[in-house]
């Protein structure tokens, strides 16, 4: 019987497969168990993994050494805040905001889309 994938690319597929899994499994048991507290150091830890995968994937596959899309992330995260802060708040903390920024408020999702 002929078989699609050689043995590193089963162990890599299987790998991948139990890391998935042992993620939802940590995602499950916050919605089960988990406090506000816990939801902020959750997502922390899922938007640092989110940045060492990318630098990981760009450096070690490409073999370039640059940080020019952590200077991205860095970016959308600030487009993302700034689009997510109630505006009566922008009003007060960034009056001179520019193209209009501090007087409209987005949900978080559609600022996360923004941000991508």
């Amino acid at each position: 019987m002929m078989s699609y994938f050689n043995s590193d690319q089963r162990k890599g597929l299987i790998g991948s497969a139990l890391l998935s899994l042992m993620i939802l499994a940590i995602v499950g048991a916050y919605y089960i168990w988990g406090e506000t507290y816990h939801a902020r150091i959750l997502y922390a830890t899922f938007v640092n993994l989110l940045v060492v995968v990318g630098l990981q994937v760009f450096t070690g596959n490409a073999n370039i050494t640059g940080f020019s899309h952590a200077a991205f992330m860095g970016v959308a995260a600030y487009v993302a805040a700034i689009c997510v802060t109630p505006a009566a708040m922008k009003m007060i903390s960034l009056p001179d905001a520019p193209w209009g920024l501090n007087t409209f408020e987005l949900s978080a999702l559609a600022s996360a889309t923004i941000a991508l």
